[in-house]
C-alpha cells in the first residue's frame, strides 16, 4: 500500500537516494563522488551493489525482504519482552501501518540503511536484554557501517548494566564487545575524508550540522513533527495513560533515555519524523502494553486499528496516493482525535475513573 518513489521525477532531484545509489553502482569498488555523511553509510548500498540485478531493482527486492524481515523481528522481540503473541502481533501491524516511521522506508526504497538500522536497533536491543555480548558487538560493527543511530545503543547498554546492578560483573565483555564497533565508526570517518581514501565534498563538520538544525528547536511545528506526527494516530496514548507511562518509564531507565536519545539526536538533520525512527522500539512496546492490557475490549482495538490504517494513507507516501496534502493532513489530525478519545472514554470507564499506579511492564 505504501508504493514506490517515482525518483525521476524533479522535486527528488536533491535527495539521499542519488548517494546511495552511486555507492551501489561503484560496488565492489568505492565511490568516490558521494558527499557526507552519505558516504559514511556504505553498508546497505555496498551489499545492494553486489546483486546480479539492476540497481534499481536489487534495491527494492532487498527493501521488501527487509521490511517483512524488520515487522518480524519486531513480533518476536515483543513476544520475548513478555508481551502475549496476540498483543505482539497487533502491536507490529500498528507499526506497519506508520506513514513515516515504517511506510517511508518501503516508498523510498533506496533507503535501506534505515531499514537496516531499525532491524540492528531491534537485535541489539535483544543482545541486550541477553547479555550476549559477541551478538551485540557484530551487531554494533555492522551498524557503525550503516547508519548513525545504531551507536546510540553503546550508552544505552551501559546504563541497562547500571540499572540492574550487573555492570560491575559485566563492565569488561562489554566494553569488548563495544570497541570494534566504535573504532569502525571513527575509523571509516577518517578514512573517508578529503586527505583519506577518497574525498568527501560538501559536509558539514558535527558541530556545524548542529548549529545549523538545532535552531528548528525553537519552532513548535517541530516539536509537533517530532513528538505527535511521528506516531499518529497513537501520538497520545502515553499522555492519556499517564500514570502507566511513568510507571514504566521508572521501570526501564534504559528505555527513557534511549528515547530521549533519539530525540536529541534529531538536533542534527532536518527530516524531523525519519530522524525519529529508532525511538519506534520504545514507543510501540508501551503501545503493545496498553494493546495487552485492553485486548478484551474490542471495540477499542477495532478503533486503534481501523484508525492507524486509515492514516497510513498519504499525498506522496501512497499506492494510492489521496488528492491533496490537506486531505493527508485532515485524516492524521482525525484519527489522532478518535483514537484519543476512545482512550479517553475507555479510562473513564475503567474503574469509575480509577487506575491503579502501577502494572507489570514483563520482562523488559
Amino acid at each position: 500500500m505504501f508504493g514506490q518513489i517515482d525518483y525521476t521525477r524533479e522535486m527528488f532531484a536533491g535527495w539521499d537516494l542519488w548517494s546511495y545509489r552511486k555507492i551501489a553502482a561503484a560496488s565492489p569498488g568505492l565511490a568516490t563522488d558521494v558527499p557526507g555523511p552519505f558516504a559514511y553509510r556504505i553498508f546497505g548500498p555496498y551489499i545492494v551493489g553486489l546483486l546480479p540485478l539492476p540497481d534499481d531493482t536489487a534495491f527494492y527486492v532487498c527493501t521488501v525482504a527487509l521490511s517483512l524481515v524488520l515487522a518480524l523481528l519486531f513480533y518476536f522481540f515483543l513476544c520475548n519482552v513478555g508481551l502475549t503473541p496476540a498483543a505482539s502481533a497487533l502491536t507490529a501491524i500498528l507499526f506497519s501501518f506508520n506513514k513515516y516511521l515504517f511506510g517511508f522506508n518501503v516508498w523510498d526504497y533506496f533507503q535501506i540503511d534505515d531499514l537496516l538500522t531499525l532491524i540492528f536497533i531491534v537485535i541489539l536491543w535483544l543482545a541486550m536484554l541477553k547479555e550476549n555480548w559477541i551478538v551485540f558487538g557484530l551487531t554494533l560493527f555492522l551498524g557503525a557501517l550503516t547508519r548513525e543511530p545504531s551507536m546510540l545503543m553503546v550508552p544505552v547498554a551501559f546504563a541497562y548494566l547500571w540499572e540492574k546492578g550487573r555492570l560491575l560483573n559485566n563492565w569488561k565483555a562489554i566494553t569488548a564487545s563495544v570497541v570494534p564497533g566504535i573504532a569502525a565508526f571513527f575509523l571509516l570517518r577518517a578514512l573517508v575524508s578529503v586527505q583519506g581514501v577518497f574525498p568527501v565534498q560538501g559536509e558539514y563538520t558535527l558541530f556545524q550540522a548542529f548549529l545549523k538544525h538545532s535552531v528548528k528547536m525553537a519552532e513548535p511545528e517541530v516539536w509537533f513533527r517530532l513528538l505527535v506526527n511521528s506516531f499518529i494516530p497513537l501520538s497520545l496514548l502515553p499522555i492519556v495513560f499517564i500514570e502507566d507511562t511513568a510507571a514504566f518509564f521508572r521501570e526501564n531507565k534504559h528505555a527513557a533515555l534511549f528515547f530521549a536519545l533519539v530525540f536529541i539526536s534529531t538536533m542534527w538533520g532536518f527530516d524531523n519524523a525519519r530522524l525519529m525512527a529508532p525511538a519506534f522500539l520504545v514507543f510501540y512496546l508501551l503501545i503493545g502494553k496498553f494493546i495487552q492490557r485492553f485486548q478484551e475490549k474490542k471495540l477499542f482495538i477495532i478503533v486503534i486499528v481501523s484508525a492507524s490504517f486509515i492514516s497510513s494513507f498519504h499525498h506522496v507516501i501512497a499506492r494510492y496516493p489521496l488528492p491533496s496534502i490537506k486531505l493527508t493532513i485532515f485524516l492524521s489530525l482525525a484519527t489522532l482525535a478518535v483514537v484519543t478519545v476512545a482512550a479517553l472514554i475507555l479510562r473513564a470507564t475503567q474503574s469509575g475513573g480509577a487506575w491503579p499506579s502501577r502494572w507489570k511492564s514483563g520482562k523488559l
